[in-house]
């Protein structure tokens, strides 16, 4: 609407109304009302109203105060990034980082910005950030960049002779790259194996949730390819950078093929003194193997009870809102056979609501499809449980069909038509036309 005033020569009108929008943000912000799109709304409504810049971060910082979660604050940093105010969203990523120590996204986006700024301490802070988590197969390249640019400053630091802080930023280095819990999953043959570790917390790593609450990542999926078998075979990994203290449990799962010998080699890395390395051969059956082991020294200080209890919220809000969305998908149903019984009932009356409808059912056309010619058909897919493979049932050759010759009659009139297949008549054709030919000659 704004737009449309802007564009009919009619700009109070719609100053004021992106007014009304950027107050009633503002006001669901205040009474912890917020959502994502409200911070990139905010800032597009004042933006409208060619607002500088400083009014927009002046805009922007004030409902970030009155954000009390952390996705929030995230979304605004985000956002700013996204508008040129660099150096107020590394100050909040880093705010971000301070509230969850173990979510990669603030580190991400904080290198970016920090190398774009030049400062050092953010680079810092950020490159050891990245270099804390783990990352899969697909991220790799972040943590690349974060080590690239942690020996640049390493090289930077002991070039201007600060050794002290190049000695301090070395032992951060260290500590972040050190893992809790590393478990390696080896096999050789024609086939796919998949890993379920369930934390202490109760959070599963898996491919359908490869980065838990709890810290654990799963690095990648491999499996055997034709024409393609390493030397070493295929592998799976799960690291923990840093883990819960208690018993994880590791289930070990063949979804399609054998495995040579039907055994798998595991390898798991804890900090454990008296055992720091587990290696094991395991039989793997149709049922899978499972591997229990502990992790006595982790450096995750969190209550437990506490990411549980965090854990079971957010698993009753996914529950609820499944329920409600099979709900609503019940609820269109309903209106769509509603939607089709009033209208049988319509054309009953020809489109006449308090007039009776029509007696005679040789008044109500029934219409049916026949299809003419090739036609390609295919069963059902069948999607496996984890979502990852689809079987498409499809017969060998096409299926022909024709219509042949249509007859009609009406029972009111008598008058009864022939309406002759048309492929028939001009094959009729063909042929009539070549025997005149032969009689030619």
């Amino acid at each position: 609407r704004a737009s449309r005033l802007h564009q009919s020569d009619n700009s109070q009108k719609a100053k004021a109304l992106v007014d009304e929008s950027i107050s009633i943000m503002m006001a669901a912000i205040r009474n912890e009302q917020s959502q994502f799109w409200m911070y990139e709304g905010l800032g597009l409504a004042m933006q409208a109203n060619h607002a500088p810049i400083e009014e927009v971060e002046r805009a922007l910082m004030s409902a970030v105060d009155y954000s009390n979660d952390e996705e929030s604050l995230l979304a605004a940093g985000i956002y700013m990034s996204e508008v040129g105010l660099h150096k107020r969203a590394l100050q909040v990523l880093q705010d971000v980082s301070e509230v969850n120590p173990y979510r990669p996204e603030p580190y991400v986006r904080g290198l970016a910005l920090a190398k774009r700024l030049g400062d050092l301490e953010a680079i810092k802070w950020a490159s050891v950030g990245v270099l804390s988590q783990a990352w899969t197969n697909e991220q790799r390249h972040v943590e690349f960049d974060a080590q690239r640019t942690a020996e640049a400053v390493m090289l930077q630091l002991k070039q201007a002779g600060l050794m002290e802080q190049a000695k301090s930023f070395g032992e951060n280095l260290s500590s972040a790259t050190h893992r809790d819990c590393r478990v390696v999953v080896r096999w050789t043959g024609n086939a796919d194996i998949d890993l379920f570790m369930q934390e202490p917390t109760g959070t599963v790593c898996s491919l359908q949730n490869e980065r838990t609450t709890a810290g654990g990542v799963l690095l990648g999926d491999q499996f055997s390819v034709a024409g393609q078998q390493p030397v070493n075979g295929y592998s799976e990994s799960y690291v923990c950078p840093k883990a819960f203290k208690g018993e994880y449990r590791l289930l070990i799962r063949r979804v399609w093929g054998n495995v040579t010998a039907g055994k798998v080699t595991v390898d798991i890395y804890t900090d454990n003194k008296k055992n720091p390395h587990i290696h094991e051969q395991l039989e793997l059956d149709e049922t899978g193997a499972v591997v229990i082991f502990d992790v006595l020294h982790g450096r995750r200080v969190e209550p437990i009870g506490a990411h549980q209890l965090e854990n079971m919220r957010e698993h009753q809000e996914m529950v609820g809102q499944a329920l409600l969305a099979q709900q609503l998908h019940s609820l269109s149903d309903s209106d769509a056979a509603r939607n089709f019984a009033i209208s049988r009932k319509l054309a009953a009356r020809d489109g006449r609501f308090f007039l009776p409808g029509r007696g005679a059912v040789g008044y109500r056309p029934d219409i049916s499809i026949l299809p003419e010619g090739a036609n390609f058909t295919a069963m059902a897919p069948i999607v496996s449980p984890d979502r990852r493979y689809v079987r498409v049932t499809v017969p060998p050759i096409p299926i022909k069909t024709g219509v042949g010759d249509v007859r009609t009659f009406n029972f009111a009139t008598g008058q009864a038509q022939n309406i002759e297949d048309r492929n028939d008549r001009g094959n009729n054709q063909g042929q009539n036309g070549q025997g005149g030919g032969n009689n030619n000659n």
